[in-house]
């Protein structure tokens, strides 16, 4: 991997996350942030529009997925641009997880009363990735065994965390300061995985 492609790629990535404004917050049950929204290929139940295909995994029965290609939809230049520039990120630390479909959640936290609540992202059928990126302190990453007692933390920018969001995780934000954004990968479907992942823990850097 050439480490020079790799900053560069998440230098523009953080840029390009440092431009957007405006928008709204579409997880606030879970994430306080000054935004946080997801592009790709989630699910829903049948009925709602554009989401067609049956989940191929008999623990997802019920939902459907929306397999059209993020750049063929109705978005915004520059969600597709994101987008395109997120897959380029993703592809320098795991081709494999790139060529199935997967989301990305981008978000951004730039004050104390920002926060990130226990939680667990059931609908996950495997791990994720996470890289954080800015200028921050004190945005801790708390990722919890499978019996949700023992814990791991994790708060370093510009590196690629593999972690299991199936499993108890939130984000403690006291004494916060600066300007952190959230790029995370992970998979509500992949055509090629009609079975769910096992549970991974504990978290690793890649």
């Amino acid at each position: 991997m050439c480490l020079i492609c790799r900053l560069r790629v998440i230098k523009d990535l953080e840029v390009m996350c440092g431009h957007i404004t405006s928008l709204q917050n579409t997880r606030v049950n879970t994430i306080a942030a000054e935004y946080c929204f997801s592009i790709g290929y989630t699910i829903n139940v049948q009925g709602k529009r554009g989401f067609e295909t049956p989940h191929n995994i008999p623990e997802r029965a019920g939902y459907y997925v929306c397999t059209k290609d993020p750049l063929e939809r109705t978005l915004p230049r520059w969600k597709k641009s994101l987008w395109l520039k997120a897959r380029e990120l993703l592809n320098l630390y795991d081709p494999d997880f790139a060529a199935g479909e997967y989301v990305v959640q981008f978000s951004k936290m730039s004050s104390t009363s920002h926060s990130c609540k226990m939680h667990e992202d059931s609908k996950d059928i495997g791990p994720q990735y996470i890289m954080y990126l800015g200028n921050y302190r004190n945005a801790i990453l708390q990722a919890f065994d499978q019996v949700g007692k023992s814990y791991r933390c994790f708060s370093k920018p510009y590196l690629m965390l593999k972690v299991d969001g199936r499993l108890k995780h939130r984000v403690l934000m006291e004494n916060f300061t600066g300007i952190r954004y959230a790029v995370i990968f992970y998979k509500m479907y992949d055509f090629r995985q009609p079975f769910l992942a096992p549970l991974f823990f504990p978290p690793v850097y890649l």
